[in-house]
């Protein structure tokens, strides 16, 4: 299942997940504007999908990127044929990078509400009798729904940089699909609603239909709170014979903060349904 998977992806697998992807020339032509490139990262994520939650946080260097850009408008509120597997892992990759080192960023990153801690997650060293790989990793914490969430990275010498209170994003209230109520007789003319839709650009939710138990299609939707299948994939769906499926869904709501040569890549990813 797809929501396991993510609940297992540290950030070495999602920066490596997408090597070897196409690259083409910027606008511009061979000359374009210089971009600012930045050669750390820290990938914070705030899961629950159904009965599973937790957050994880990793730290590392990257050969030099450029900031991670939002989707392209024209690829929302569109359907393709196919399982979806490749645009969830796009969707939990904010960076494209095939450079990775782990990094020290202080004794525990720390989360606020309402400027009063909530919740202080210690580092762990996965390979300490090995070249060092940080983890800050809490299971069943979950931070979907709190209002005026904040984060802090410590920081530490030669390490990642420090980010102080810094605002975290998640769905308020959470992120629920209030229509249709039963997941399991999804048509090609099913109106999906939900709640805790943010209106960002940078946010999008995915939607994954299969009939029996073979994926079918996928949806990328705008956080809008509202979504419809196009009248032009309704005729697809029509013409390959679906008649009915069960769904799930992904709301991904992603901020990035920067110091220096450092991302701080901050997403709360919450899902429901059968994926």
């Amino acid at each position: 299942m797809k929501k396991h998977l993510l609940l297992a992806l540290p950030l070495a697998a999602l920066v490596l997940a997408a090597c070897g992807q196409k690259t083409t020339t910027p606008p511009g032509g061979q000359n374009p504007p210089t971009e600012k490139l930045y050669t750390k990262v820290g990938l914070v994520q705030a899961i629950k999908f159904d009965s599973n939650s937790g957050v994880m946080a990793e730290f590392g260097t990257l050969s030099p990127t450029a900031l991670p850009k939002s989707p392209d408008p024209s690829t929302l509120d569109t359907c393709q044929l196919g399982d979806g597997v490749n645009a969830l892992i796009q969707l939990t990759t904010p960076v494209i990078n095939s450079s990775y080192g782990p990094l020290d960023a202080g004794d525990a990153i720390t989360f606020k509400k309402n400027g009063m801690a909530f919740a202080t997650i210690s580092r762990m060293d996965m390979q300490p009798q090995a070249l060092p790989n940080y983890v800050y990793q809490a299971r069943n914490l979950v931070l979907s729904g709190l209002s005026d969430l904040t984060l802090s990275v410590p920081g530490a010498t030669g390490g990642f940089p420090a980010f102080t209170d810094v605002s975290f994003p998640v769905p308020n209230p959470a992120f629920s699909l209030t229509k249709p109520t039963d997941l399991k007789t999804i048509t090609s003319t099913t109106n999906f609603t939900w709640t805790g839709a943010s209106n960002d650009p940078a946010a999008v939710v995915l939607f994954f239909v299969k009939q029996g138990n073979m994926p079918f299609f996928f949806c990328t939707a705008r956080d809008d709170g509202s979504f419809t299948i196009p009248s032009d994939f309704q005729d697809v769906l029509k013409a390959q014979k679906f008649t009915q499926g069960i769904a799930g869904a992904v709301q991904s709501l992603t901020q990035v903060k920067t110091s220096g040569d450092a991302l701080l890549i901050m997403q709360s990813l919450s899902g429901v349904g059968d994926f």
